[in-house]
């Protein structure tokens, strides 16, 4: 089983702001009709967010061999402090059944994600990078765990359901940096876990910035 290709990363993210003009009297011909007014403040940018969402499929390609861990979750939130740039926060949990027992994989990071903010905006992709940390219990027969670093860029899309809603899908590749196997539970040299994610969930914006 072959590692699924990387596709799906780009974003356009154009900011649409527009100054109003200054109106200006004069005794020549009348001025124009002035645009129609808007209800709200359609270029305000959310402050943040919360979300949470399952985890279909993971794949872990270890030395040449790939795993597939069938279900898992994630929950995180992320905090705006410019309008494309957010710092986030995020767990997660993935497993698999192995031989009557179940492995698991956990990763917890922070880091930042790239994506507008407006509230009149239904569909939002984004990129984000996140940097931490994670941990295994091999085939989950052992009862001993592995620890590790962790490097996991991705991106995906908000479509907006409410005002108060969106579902995000997202696509992630952790980079898990070990000195043990999380197959086998068994120390070996050094290498890097190659692992690809597909996550399905909701986001719920707050405040206004």
């Amino acid at each position: 089983m072959q590692r699924p290709s990387l596709l799906l990363l780009a974003f356009m993210l154009a900011p649409v702001l527009t100054a109003p003009a200054l109106a200006q009297t004069s005794s020549g011909p009348a001025p124009q009709n002035p645009p129609a007014s808007t209800s709200g403040s359609p270029g305000a940018d959310s402050q943040g967010d919360f979300d949470a969402g399952y985890d279909p499929i993971t794949w872990v390609r270890n030395q040449g061999t790939t795993t597939k861990y069938e279900k898992g979750w994630h929950a995180g939130a992320s905090y705006r402090i410019r309008r494309i740039i957010s710092v986030i926060a995020e767990a997660s949990g993935d497993y698999r059944s192995v031989s009557g027992n179940t492995a698991s994989i956990y990763t917890y990071a922070g880091g930042a994600r790239f994506q507008s903010g407006r509230k009149d905006v239904r569909i939002k992709p984004f990129l984000q990078l996140l940097f931490g940390g994670g941990q295994d219990n091999g085939d989950g027969s052992s009862g001993k765990t592995n620890h590790y670093p962790m490097l996991s860029p991705g991106g995906g899309v908000d479509i907006g359901v409410s005002s108060a809603a969106a579902i995000r899908l997202r696509l992630d590749f952790p980079l898990l940096m070990t000195f043990g196997d999380p197959l086998t539970g068994q120390v070996s040299a050094g290498h890097t876990l190659k692992c690809t994610r597909l996550s399905i969930g909701l986001s719920f914006p707050f405040g206004t910035r």
